[in-house]
C-alpha cells in the first residue's frame, strides 16, 4: 500500500475529513487532496506532520509490506537535533534509483570524513589542554 493510501485509510478510520487535515497542516483542501491522491510528492517533514496529527509512528506510513528496503539515515546526529536531514528509501530493490544511492553514499562518505577530521582536531585540542594542565600543575608545585 502506498503512503498516500495509508494516510487516507487511517484518516478515514479516525473519522478525520480532508478539510480538517488540510486545516491542521495549514494547507488548502485542494492542496491536501492532491497530496493524498499522489499528485503532489510528500516530503519527509510533511509525512512527519501527518503522522503526528494521526497520532501514529512515521514508519507506519512509510514502510512497505512487499519485503522491500526501508532505510532511514539521520545525517545530523547531534543530541540537540536528531530529526534533521533524514534520507528515506522504501520499496523493492529494483525501485531504488541507483544514482540517488550513489549520491547519498558520497554525502555519507563526506560526513564520515568530516567526522574523522573533527575527532582528530579534538584529539589535538585534548593533548594541548593536557600539556597546559601539566604546566599549571608544575607551576603550582614549584611555588
Amino acid at each position: 500500500m502506498k503512503t498516500q493510501d495509508k494516510i487516507r485509510a487511517i484518516r478515514t478510520q479516525q473519522k478525520i475529513s480532508q478539510e480538517q487535515m488540510a486545516e491542521r497542516l495549514d494547507l488548502t483542501p485542494q492542496a491536501y487532496s492532491k497530496m493524498e491522491s499522489g499528485k503532489t510528492k510528500l516530503s519527509l517533514d510533511r509525512i512527519q506532520q501527518i503522522a503526528q496529527i494521526l497520532n501514529i509512528d512515521v514508519t507506519e506510513l512509510i514502510h512497505n509490506n512487499d519485503n522491500g528496503v526501508f532505510l532511514l539515515i539521520n545525517e545530523n546526529c547531534t543530541n540537540e537535533n536528531l530529526n534533521n536531514g533524514a534520507i528515506i528509501y522504501h520499496g523493492n530493490q529494483q525501485s531504488i534509483n541507483e544514482q540517488e544511492l550513489k549520491h547519498d553514499n558520497e554525502k555519507m562518505q563526506l560526513i564520515i570524513t568530516h567526522k574523522d577530521e573533527i575527532i582528530e582536531q579534538l584529539k589535538q585540542e585534548n593533548a594541548l589542554l593536557k600539556q597546559m594542565l601539566n604546566l599549571l600543575n608544575t607551576q603550582q608545585t614549584n611555588q
